[in-house]
């Protein structure tokens, strides 16, 4: 064994010399496992420069005119407007809703007309189912107001409606033409009375116009009829024929003819009882006092 171990010190020692070099001999312990091998860093590619995701953009604010659901609307920084607006000259009106207003449409204190295009119309007459209608240059409908044109008056109701036959303004009656022209200044047939317009256009009541009287419901009077403290009698067509005397033996110059009624005889001036014959009538003439019954006195 001796000779063995010597032999082999022998040998590393000649392996020595020769410049070969020896590895140490290892521990008498158990075995460490073999290192993981080393992770090399290689050199990364050309770096891409990264930025943070940026938003899609804003769609663009509605603005301007926009139709949606077959109505259109106007819209003024994404919002969509209301109330008056003349973004053209013309003036629109868009509702609580937004929608352009066409046809009537009311603000809160008035009534408006828009054509189809949504302008609104204005200082011209209208006709709207069946009806006339006057829009003021303000584009207001007429309601309750007198509108001149030509020399011509017209009146619009309070419903805004061109008025025809009688209408009441105030506390008097006027009477219009089927055209809506406002009648003055002579006698009209309604129903199966007559009636005198004035000048002004109002209706006459309790107003004598020459021989003939309307009455306070501004009928022409027949038959009797009281002014005042006075009563009349009137021809059938309306002319005054005669004034109730009683009590007293003189008649006025305008309806000197004496009635008696005691009597029913009539007396001219200048006849011979004429003075003595108290006037319970006085009669414009002879043949009105026929026609209310009376004879002519013989002398």
């Amino acid at each position: 064994m001796n000779h063995l171990r010597r032999s082999a010190i022998g040998a590393i020692s000649a392996l020595s010399l020769l410049g070969l070099a020896i590895p140490a001999a290892a521990a008498d312990e158990a075995p460490s496992p073999s290192p993981s091998p080393a992770v090399v860093a290689t050199a990364s590619p050309t770096a891409i420069r990264m930025t943070a995701p940026q938003p899609a953009p804003a769609p663009l604010a509605w603005a301007g005119w926009v139709r949606s659901g077959g109505k259109w609307y106007f819209y003024e920084a994404g919002a969509p407007k209301r109330g008056w607006i003349a973004p053209d000259g013309f003036w629109y009106y868009l509702m609580p809703d937004g929608a352009m207003a066409t046809g009537w449409a009311h603000d809160g204190k008035a009534w408006y007309y828009f054509d189809s295009t949504g302008a609104m119309q204005y200082g011209r007459w209208l006709e709207s189912g069946g009806a006339w209608y006057y829009l003021l240059p303000s584009g207001r409908m007429a309601a309750h107001q007198w509108v001149a044109q030509g020399g011509t008056w017209y009146y619009l109701k309070a419903d805004g409606t061109m008025a025809t036959g009688w209408a009441q303004d105030g506390g008097s009656w006027y009477h219009f033409t089927p055209t809506g022209a406002m009648e003055r200044g002579t006698w009209i047939s309604s129903g199966s009375n007559w009636y005198y317009l004035t000048a002004s256009g109002a209706m006459a009541t309790s107003m004598w116009v020459g021989d003939y009287y309307l009455k306070a419901d501004g009928t022409m009077a027949t038959g009797w009829a009281q002014d005042g403290a006075t009563w009349y009698r009137f021809s059938g067509n309306g002319r005054l024929a005669s004034r109730y005397n009683p009590g007293t033996y003189t008649c006025p110059s305008w309806a000197p003819i004496k009635g008696n009624r005691e009597s029913t005889i009539y007396h001219r001036p200048g006849q011979r009882f004429y003075d003595q014959t108290k006037a319970e009538e006085c009669f414009v003439s002879g043949a009105d006092a026929e026609n209310a019954g009376y004879r002519a006195a013989k002398i």
